[in-house]
């Protein structure tokens, strides 16, 4: 919603402060700029969605609006020893993880690369998909 700027645990529970302080720096820097006109009425380098999906309880932000570097913040819904993230756009797989384990007391962070962005752009995409999948191990 235009003119919100949400963090800390009003936007989702934070395991450490660091993570609510780096969060409401980038909230408090993002209103000033919304303040000083920068989101009233501009126009954005880009439109997606951001949803979770796999067992990925939620992903953060919902919505991306710059090509640019963003960081991905998402919970598992159930633990799990072996999982990768994928990032999916219109069906076609942008990005693969490592496979790792998770836990639904751990907030994840995943650093979007802007030619990620870039790539669902070009795709045509409105949606971007952060899903958490698990793997069989061997």
């Amino acid at each position: 919603m235009p003119g919100i700027f949400a963090c800390g645990n009003v936007l989702h529970v934070h395991d450490l402060a660091d993570n609510v302080t780096t969060e409401s720096e980038r909230a408090g820097a993002t209103a000033a700029a919304y303040a000083m006109g920068a989101g009233a009425g501009a126009v954005p380098d880009c439109e997606l969605t951001v949803s979770p999906a796999g067992i990925a309880g939620y992903a953060l932000p919902g919505r991306i609006t710059a090509a640019a570097l963003t960081k991905l913040n998402f919970r598992v819904r159930r633990p799990v020893n072996a999982a990768c993230v994928r990032i999916l756009a219109d069906g076609e797989e942008l990005f693969v993880g490592k496979v790792r384990a998770f836990k639904p007391s751990v907030m994840e962070s995943f650093p979007l690369p802007a030619k990620v962005i870039q790539r669902a752009l070009d795709l045509g995409a409105s949606e971007i998909v952060l899903s958490v999948d698990p793997v069989e191990e061997a």
